[in-house]
């Protein structure tokens, strides 16, 4: 009993947790118990919610199950408060498409934008993740889409990795992409001399070279070789003339 007085099941040793994993993948009618009776944290561990080709996870959540299993994970989120990215991590990467659309029908409070984390690094942005994927299965709302373009926008003059990320490059329009891009630019035309730095603290040689890292961004505004006189980039800078 916890304490606020729901029952829980405690292990004496993890093998028998385990043991139960194995005969509740093997014996679906004992799923119910298993998913009320273990802690959030191990359920995550353990499970996919419908088929994802995950590889050695014991238990699939079925179709049959998926409106009780958003409840559960809606419910173990609150338990959860100072790492409730395990809960959004799940969803963006442990789910089916069949799952997603459930859940954000059923629990739309699991989808609340701002309760998810921000990112330095946009593209570990597991919100995008999952607006991104909600899209590609049909499942994203007007209101989720809104808050995840606002975000994007957000992150745009700091962080550009978002793009990358399959599922949320998808989700734009080609006017949408072309805007963030338009206002990256003009970011780094009213602060230059920032972006140079950020630029110089930030880059790594595993993105490419700096051209290939930074051009597609600035079009023709900025001459990333530096040829033309109006910046240069860490590693290739050239004197203006």
């Amino acid at each position: 009993m916890d304490l606020e007085g729901r029952a829980t099941v405690e292990y004496a040793h993890p093998t028998i947790r385990d043991a139960i994993a194995e005969i509740t993948a093997a014996e679906p009618e004992w799923l119910d118990i298993f998913l009320q009776g273990s802690d959030i944290e191990h359920i995550l561990e353990e499970t996919t919610a419908g088929s994802t080709g995950a590889y050695g996870v014991r238990i699939h959540i079925p179709e049959a199950r998926f409106e009780s299993f958003a409840d559960r994970l809606a419910e173990g989120r609150k338990t959860m408060q100072h790492d409730r990215d395990q809960v959004y991590s799940y969803l963006a990467y442990r789910t089916s498409d069949g799952f997603l659309r459930s859940a954000a029908q059923r629990r739309p409070e699991l989808f609340e934008e701002n309760t998810y984390y921000n990112y330095s690094d946009s593209g570990d942005d597991v919100f995008l993740v999952v607006a991104g994927r909600l899209a590609q299965s049909g499942g994203l709302t007007p209101a989720v889409r809104e808050k995840a373009m606002k975000r994007m926008l957000d992150y745009a003059s700091e962080s550009l990795t978002f793009l990358d990320v399959e599922v949320v490059r998808a989700m734009l329009t080609d006017a949408e992409y072309a805007h963030i891009l338009a206002l990256v630019s003009q970011d780094v035309e009213e602060n230059l001399s920032d972006f140079r730095y950020n630029i110089r603290s930030n880059y790594s040689r595993s993105w490419g070279t700096p051209e290939d890292a930074f051009s597609r961004f600035f079009g023709d505004r900025f001459d990333l070789r530096g040829n033309s006189g109006t910046t240069s980039v860490p590693g290739n800078e050239k004197t203006a003339v």
